[in-house]
């Protein structure tokens, strides 16, 4: 990551000296990203916000959405679950809005997470089964599987005593 980052860094003032928001905006975003991945999440934030306020000036629906959802990723990590939440609800009306059902599905499954990450594991797994069903019918088995592992992680933490009541409820105990 330091090395992409690196050249990331390196590319940047020509791309902001260029006429080109698409690339800047795509370029901020991955910036953001990749310092979300180092776990440098004040830099992970500003870059992906400076990416989603070009996004939404271009109009660009599904970058807007691929914005959010990255940046609820970051609010994840750092346990800020409303603004997570938030928005997450608005990328979630975006896919919709413009049928994209493959980052439909992308923002359902960080809504399971999410939820995991909370404990809410009932609602994880109802956001994590419309995440797979967009994904049966797209035809992606490789994140089908990723979240049928998330699937279990959730079903070993009902076993748990404290978590009984949704054992009880979504598998009859």
């Amino acid at each position: 990551y330091p090395a992409a980052l690196d050249m990331y860094l390196k590319i940047l003032p020509a791309y902001e000296t260029l006429n080109d928001s698409a690339t800047l905006g795509m370029t901020y975003g991955n910036i953001g990203v990749l310092y979300g991945q180092m776990k440098e999440f004040d830099k992970a934030e500003l870059y992906i916000k400076k990416s989603l306020a070009i996004s939404q000036d271009r109009k660009d629906k599904l970058q807007q959405a691929r914005d959010l959802t990255n940046l609820a990723n970051i609010f994840v990590y750092t346990r800020k679950y409303a603004p997570a939440d938030s928005s997450l609800q608005l990328a979630l009306a975006i896919c919709k809005e413009i049928q994209n059902y493959p980052a439909l599905s992308q923002t359902l499954m960080m809504m399971g997470n999410l939820h995991m990450e909370q404990f809410h594991l009932g609602e994880a797994m109802d956001y994590l089964n419309q995440s797979n069903d967009i994904l049966v019918q797209l035809g992606d088995d490789y994140t089908l599987a990723t979240n049928q592992g998330r699937l279990s992680v959730i079903i070993l933490d009902m076993l748990k005593p404290e978590h009984k009541a949704y054992l009880d409820k979504y598998f009859g105990g």
